[in-house]
């Protein structure tokens, strides 16, 4: 009977490790993606009630989301995306478009959120 593990055995056990550890690493990234997907989401929320705030104080929509710092928004990391970019604010006559570039920063994609994206999924709960 011998004592210890064979190099077969050992490297059976490296190779299950690693191929375990590969699933959990592809969760993982998924799971970052998701969270900072549902933070712009929310955040889009946010900034969309203190416009919306702003209106109602001045009769007037803001020019830039930087009008909203500090009284409706705290500081200006609150006008950020989760990547990094600046959320996007565009005045389309009596509305306004806000939305986030998504995690390529490229504007016009398919991975843009948008106030729209927002609201339509607030209709739908």
């Amino acid at each position: 009977m011998s004592k210890g593990m064979t190099l077969v055995e050992i490297m059976v056990v490296v190779v299950i490790i690693g191929i375990l550890g590969t699933f959990v690493a592809l969760n993982v990234f998924d799971s970052v993606d998701d969270a900072r997907e549902s933070k712009a989401v929310s955040e889009i929320s946010s900034i969309e009630t203190a416009v919306k705030r702003y209106r109602l104080k001045t009769a007037k929509f803001p020019q830039s989301l930087k009008e909203l710092v500090p009284k409706y928004i705290e500081d200006e990391s609150g006008l950020m995306d989760p990547w990094d970019n600046e959320y996007v604010y565009k005045l389309e006559g009596s509305s306004f478009k806000l939305f986030s570039k998504g995690p390529d920063g490229q504007e016009g994609n398919a991975d843009d959120i948008s106030n729209k994206k927002v609201s339509s999924a607030k209709q739908e709960q």
